[in-house]
């Protein structure tokens, strides 16, 4: 019986140290997983940002360049209304001599009439004068 007991008490030692073996390459086999895990994780966190700043970056150019095609159009469209303001000034200096012409114009009319106008008296007094001397 106290061999058996021995026997008993070795296999049971043998059997706890087995389970706390197992158990430690359990562990050991947790931990590793875990650091795989996590260094997949934090491939993937990098992944994503490096993404992310790709797409930004991405985005940013595309800003960039609708910017300054923007801009260009702004410099095209300022000299098309320095032009047409320099058009406009011209016009307007047109416009304004054509007034005066027109002024001028007007006044050589009346003028003209005024001189029509007393043409025609003079006129009507000579063939006035003529009548009363031929019934004379």
């Amino acid at each position: 019986m106290k061999q058996q007991l021995g026997d008993v008490s070795r296999r049971r030692m043998d059997l706890e140290h087995r389970k706390k073996a197992i158990e430690n390459l359990l562990t050991k086999k947790l931990y590793k997983t875990k650091e795989n895990l996590s260094a997949r994780v934090d491939d993937i966190s990098d992944n994503e940002r490096h993404h992310k700043l790709e797409t930004s970056n991405a985005q940013y150019s595309s800003l960039l360049t609708r910017m300054q095609a923007v801009q260009s159009q702004l410099t095209a469209l300022q000299k098309k209304i320095v032009e047409l303001e320099e058009k406009a000034t011209g016009l307007n200096r047109n416009i304004e001599s054509c007034n005066e012409q027109h002024v001028d114009l007007e006044n050589q009319q009346r003028e003209f009439q005024k001189n029509h106008d007393l043409i025609s008296v003079k006129e009507d007094e000579v063939k006035q004068k003529r009548e009363d001397s031929l019934k004379k």
